[in-house]
């Protein structure tokens, strides 16, 4: 089951995902046009610290892989959740990976996701009124 675990979720998320047009909001559309498919300005996450400069941009190491809760916890308690976002590597790797994922994005202080397949974004801005799930058709 195991071997076959990521392969399933890529078909799945190939199902759901969604390109820039399908979405409804301006804030991910905006990120889709000017940053995710914007080939300039380096590796996607030079772009995603440069697009979002005035924001605090998180990448857990490795070694957290499953355990995203502890480090989402330290990492809020240690500056203001508004100006956060975490990017979460490897979201659909393994079924403990994917459980964590979804136990994350379902966080009350988490108002948006983003599933790029590859690695999840999580937002705690509270201007975002609404909590809101993205998946979104991304290629690296």
């Amino acid at each position: 089951m195991g071997y076959f675990f990521k392969p399933a979720q890529y078909i799945k998320y190939r199902l759901k995902a969604k390109s820039r047009h399908g979405v409804h909001s301006p804030f991910v559309y905006r990120l889709v046009d000017e940053c995710l498919l914007s080939r300039n300005g380096g590796n996607l996450d030079v772009r995603l610290a440069h697009y979002f400069e005035h924001y605090q941009l998180l990448i857990p190491p490795a070694s957290t892989s499953g355990d995203w809760l502890s480090f989402y916890k330290n990492a809020l308690a240690e500056s203001e959740p508004e100006t956060v976002i975490l990017r979460i590597p490897d979201i659909h790797q393994s079924p403990v990976q994917h459980h964590a994922w979804l136990q994350l994005k379902q966080q009350q202080e988490v108002r948006l996701s983003i599933d790029l397949f590859h690695f999840g974004l999580l937002f705690f801005n509270p201007d975002f009124k609404e909590q809101e799930h993205f998946v979104l058709k991304y290629r690296p």
